[in-house]
């Protein structure tokens, strides 16, 4: 950031309300920053094409005005209230085009005395990214944790379920154990809303890739649906919208499985 910072000194001297970033440095607006100018009624000079991306959802980009209130219909944000060359800070919910939620902090800040001819910029910051890799993070820390404390191996494995659920939905989970001689899939732990088993031929099946390929698979309906046609895959059970499998190991050998599906 500190190149960047000496580039726009150098071409503009100070930002002003006359230095529109996305004409002096075209380049801005392809770094991977969620960031946008707004001018002194609010309305988009330019934004970068990941602000866009995120937030222009429904909108014309291409559009001659885009306000604030275009993309941000739900919220409020009162840029009258910042004072030249303060920041101000608010935190907002934003769709980004499907049923999730995400929450991001807005950093707004005012460039320019003029009242009539000032700019804003505006950083948002995804706190809810922020907020999964420190859940992942305490979840291995939990988990190091149960492994000590744990009173066997059923209640190790209900407390691995529990500490995933805090950051996924984990109501359908199971832990897969390897019989290679038989070529078996054997269940030490099963929880899952429909169907129930102990044990099942490894066939072709989702876990049975996992254990043979050694790799972790996150897979969709659409793309089960596609190998199952093919006959490249046996749905056994209830069919899920998603599934995703992470190997076990011992040092070199695949042992078993645990998996999530929805």
């Amino acid at each position: 950031m500190r190149k960047v910072n000496k580039s726009l000194s150098a071409k503009s001297g100070a930002i002003n309300s006359s230095s529109n970033l996305g004409d002096s440095l075209p380049s801005i607006q392809d770094l991977p920053l969620l960031v946008c100018q707004l001018d002194a009624d609010g309305k988009v000079i330019w934004a970068t094409h990941q602000f866009k991306t995120v937030f222009f959802k429904g909108i014309n980009p291409n559009s001659a005005s885009i306000s604030i209130e275009d993309i941000f219909p739900n919220e409020r944000i009162n840029l009258g209230s910042v004072s030249c060359g303060a920041t101000a800070y608010q935190e907002i919910t934003h769709h980004n085009g499907d049923s999730r939620r995400f929450t991001y902090s807005l950093t707004i800040t005012r460039v320019n005395s003029d009242t009539s001819n000032h700019t804003y910029i505006i950083t948002a910051t995804d706190q809810t990214e922020l907020e999964r890799e420190r859940k992942a993070k305490q979840l291995l820390i939990n988990l190091v944790h149960l492994e000590k404390e744990a009173r066997d191996l059923k209640a190790f494995f209900a407390a691995i379920q529990y500490e995933l659920n805090t950051i996924m939905d984990a109501r359908n989970f199971f832990i897969v154990q390897w019989d290679k001689l038989r070529r078996n899939l054997f269940f030490p732990y099963f929880s899952d809303q429909f169907d129930y088993y102990t044990t099942m031929p490894c066939g072709k099946t989702l876990s049975g890739y996992v254990i043979e390929t050694g790799k972790s698979l996150l897979i969709n309906q659409k793309d089960i649906d596609r190998l199952h046609q093919v006959g490249e895959l046996d749905i056994i059970g209830t069919p899920c919208k998603a599934w995703m499998g992470v190997p076990l190991s011992n040092y070199s050998e695949v042992i078993g499985l645990m998996a999530v599906q929805s």
